[in-house]
């Protein structure tokens, strides 16, 4: 008998405006306003990476929103440091949207984070001189890390 195990994963869910962090689970889950999907996690275990299996889990995915047209907008974090994550979104025709200082805490320490995000649908980016000096910003600090 062959065992069976979850080798990769993702998930998302909806929000009623991509900056509405603090939106009900029940109002995102319900409501027929959400025009964005937050991808939570999306994850393959070490044996599988760079078999495709992320590939896949995230063209579903998009291919998922992409069929809702109501949703403009997917969006995730990343941690900095997490250079393959983010070349792995950013062949994937994601964008830098935020640069999120000290967002992660992880084992005691403070990490900067990456706001990302792919507009589908005809979705266009809210743009204001805040997140394009953010964006400034960011390219003298890390310049070759993600060209804007």
């Amino acid at each position: 008998m062959k065992k069976k195990m979850i080798v990769g994963a993702v998930v998302f869910e909806f929000s009623t405006d991509s900056e509405d962090v603090n939106a009900s689970w029940i109002k995102r889950t319900f409501s027929s306003e959400y025009n964005s999907l937050y991808i939570m996690t999306l994850g393959v275990v070490d044996e599988l990476r760079s078999s495709g299996l992320a590939k896949r889990l995230l063209d579903q995915t998009i291919t998922f929103a992409q069929s809702r047209p109501n949703i403009s907008l997917i969006s995730l974090h990343v941690v900095s440091y997490n250079k393959r994550a983010i070349k792995f979104y950013k062949r994937h025709n994601f964008d830098y949207l935020e640069y999120l200082s000290d967002h992660y805490h992880i084992m005691g320490k403070e990490y900067d984070g990456l706001k990302l995000g792919l507009f589908v649908n005809g979705g266009k980016r809210r743009e204001k001189w805040l997140p394009w000096f953010k964006r400034v910003v960011f390219r003298m600090e890390i310049i070759d890390e993600w060209p804007v």
